[in-house]
């Protein structure tokens, strides 16, 4: 019999970088993309399955997509408590959002779920991924400054757009994974 286990993963990253329309990308299998802008302005909560293929159990993912506004940011860690994970967007063309993966991430691991036991790894499950790698010309953080972040961070690192649902997918496949890997699936 095949197991099920539900992953919290906080969605952060700074306003604009494309964290909605990331999930959107998932949740359609690359079919939506809005290109109207809506803010979001405290936690979306949307649900994904995902299936290991090794193994055929279902990863089960509820995706706290976290608005990037500063005026929120005190607010974010109540809607989080019990994280198992976190997605971390940045945009390649803006030196800004690039700088702040490091506060996001350090804001996740204040209410990440504790370690089940002491012999557990503490630190957090990770993904930083560079969105908006389709503005070529706008571009100006290299895809080695990203893998730099994620590297020290313990994170694994993916480039791609929502807009084209480029490695959106393999991004949160690679997440599950990761989840289901350092847990041995016990749920």
């Amino acid at each position: 019999m095949h197991e099920i286990a539900l992953f919290k993963i906080a969605v952060v990253g700074e306003s604009l970088v494309g964290k909605t329309s990331i999930i959107q990308a998932l949740l359609s299998g690359g079919t939506k993309f809005s290109k109207n802008y809506v803010m979001t302005s405290d936690v979306a909560v949307n649900v994904k399955d995902i299936i290991i293929p090794e193994s055929k159990d279902v990863v089960e993912l509820l995706l706290y997509d976290s608005a990037g506004n500063i005026l929120y940011e005190d607010f974010l860690p109540k809607f989080w408590n019990g994280l198992n994970a976190a997605f971390v967007v940045f945009d390649v063309t803006s030196k800004e959002s690039y700088n702040s993966i490091r506060k996001w991430v350090d804001m996740v691991k204040t209410v990440q779920e504790p370690a089940t036991d002491e012999a557990s790894d503490c630190s957090i499950p990770g993904v930083v991924f560079a969105n908006k790698t389709d503005l070529v010309d706008r571009r100006i953080i290299s895809s080695d400054e990203g893998n730099f972040v994620a590297s020290h961070l313990g994170f694994g690192y993916f480039e791609g757009t929502a807009k084209n649902s480029i490695s959106v997918d393999e991004a949160f496949t690679y997440l599950a994974k990761e989840m289901h890997n350092k847990t041995n699936f016990v749920v």
